[in-house]
């Protein structure tokens, strides 16, 4: 008898705790797709490390302005910090960037991607991709789960990117 009354305390444990453990169950899901362009470039700083003539490490601070469907997250301002590594006119960038929504929650990524230069004359663009994962969150999204991935350009006349996102929480 004892047996019994142990398996079935030890199997409402087992169930207590699946349903209490972080990302066990999610109430919603969040469309976060969104596009954006580039408002500030907040800091920029460039090193040389000097194992070859061409490669540039770059620190980017950026603020990020989203066009989406999403009342919560149309016009939100984006804070991006990239590290870029690249070779000549190719390389890798990853980094984190805080989503400050219009409900007052926020949400924190971290991406990473490649990108590469292509000039044709004296005009120049560097098209990017990559993708994204969600880290953290607050209110609501706290056991936010997800991401989606990018692609966008940066030329001379600024920044382009769609994003395309999906999470729940």
């Amino acid at each position: 008898m004892k047996v019994g009354t142990t398996e079935s305390l030890s199997s409402l444990v087992i169930i207590a705790l699946s349903l209490l453990a972080p990302g066990a169950t999610y109430s919603a899901t969040l469309d976060c797709s969104h596009t954006k362009t580039r408002s500030v470039e907040v800091f920029r700083h460039t090193l040389n490390p000097g194992d070859r003539p061409d490669r540039e490490l770059v620190q980017v601070s950026t603020v990020d302005v989203w066009t989406s469907d999403n009342p919560d997250l149309d016009g939100v301002e984006e804070t991006v910090n990239v590290h870029l590594d690249h070779v000549g006119a190719t390389g890798n960038h990853n980094g984190y960037s805080k989503w400050p929504l219009n409900t007052g929650e926020t949400l924190w990524v971290k991406f990473n991607g490649v990108h590469h230069l292509v000039t044709d004359g004296d005009t120049w663009e560097v098209p990017y991709q990559g993708v994204f994962r969600f880290i953290a969150g607050t209110g609501k999204y706290k056991a936010i789960r997800g991401g989606g991935w990018y692609e966008g350009v940066t030329n001379e006349k600024g920044k382009s990117e769609i994003l395309h996102c999906s999470a729940e929480y």
